[in-house]
């Protein structure tokens, strides 16, 4: 029998799946697409923001189901500032400039930031469980 941490890692990772994976390949799509007419660190910045706006404001309540204010909200939008920060390092190091180049960046920033964006949420997005008179930070349960 599966531990409900398990059970909720596994629920939570599948709704990641699903919800990320549409933002990324909007994400994706967006940054090469702009990076083709305008400069790459631009196309990431304007792709990344509507990105952001998305994530902040959907994450929590459908993928983490943890807590639900705004400083919880605020932390996961400074650690994506975190990410995109790592993003706009490979475009530098690399400095795309044909499309091939842009896919290629596009996927060594997802091989960062997905890892990091799924780890940061676990950890921001707890819930609070009562056990007595103490207050424990969980994981939510399906």
């Amino acid at each position: 029998m599966m531990n409900g941490n398990v059970r909720s890692i596994g629920a939570q990772s599948i709704r990641y799946i699903i919800f990320g994976g549409a933002n990324t390949l909007l994400s994706f799509s967006a940054f090469v697409g702009l990076g083709l007419v305008v400069e790459p660190k631009l196309a990431y910045s304007i792709s990344f923001l509507a990105s952001l706006v998305a994530v902040s404001l959907l994450s929590n309540r459908w993928i983490f189901h943890g807590l639900k204010n705004w400083r919880a909200k605020l932390y996961y939008t400074m650690w994506y500032l975190i990410i995109f920060s790592s993003g706009q390092l490979i475009i530098g190091i690399v400095n795309p400039v044909e499309l091939g180049d842009l896919v290629r960046v596009s996927g060594m920033i997802l091989l960062v930031s997905v890892p990091l964006s799924f780890l940061g949420g676990r950890v921001i997005f707890k819930t609070r469980e009562k056990a007595g008179n103490h207050v424990h930070l969980v994981n939510n349960e399906d």
